[in-house]
């Protein structure tokens, strides 16, 4: 092979090279993209727009607790309102940003809109339509 021919191939494997390279990087940052955005549409799209009743505690729920968890998590629990202040105590020990005035009124309004069903039988619970008679 002549020198020039063979600085040719090389520059030219160097190209593939480059090429392959760069689509790998197009790959896996497009993928990671991708993921991440069909994780935050698949959170948005899980969640009805306004699952929770109103009251005092529902801004500082919806800043507080969301930033873990889903709205599901609250909504789906019935619960004492002993049960609630271990849990909002148990949550606050792990992170939750809340001070002591803030802690008093989420549990008072968890305790209020999410009891347990039996608790207030002349009352539905938040959210469920009312029984078919």
């Amino acid at each position: 092979m002549l020198r020039w021919q063979s600085k040719i191939v090389r520059q030219s494997l160097r190209s593939r090279q480059m090429a392959i390279v760069l689509c790998w990087v197009c790959l896996i940052g497009g993928a990671a993209v991708s993921s991440a955005a069909l994780t935050e549409s698949a959170r948005t799209q899980t969640q009805p727009s306004d699952p929770l009743p109103n009251g005092a505690g529902k801004p500082i729920v919806l800043r507080a607790c969301t930033a873990c968890h889903t709205l599901t998590v609250i909504t789906t629990r019935r619960a004492s309102q002993a049960e609630w202040a271990k849990t909002v105590d148990d949550m606050v020990n792990r992170g939750a940003d809340l001070s002591d005035d803030d802690i008093d009124k989420v549990i008072d309004y968890l305790s209020t809109n999410f009891k347990p069903i039996d608790s207030d039988s002349k009352q539905p619970a938040a959210n469920t339509p009312p029984p078919r008679k």
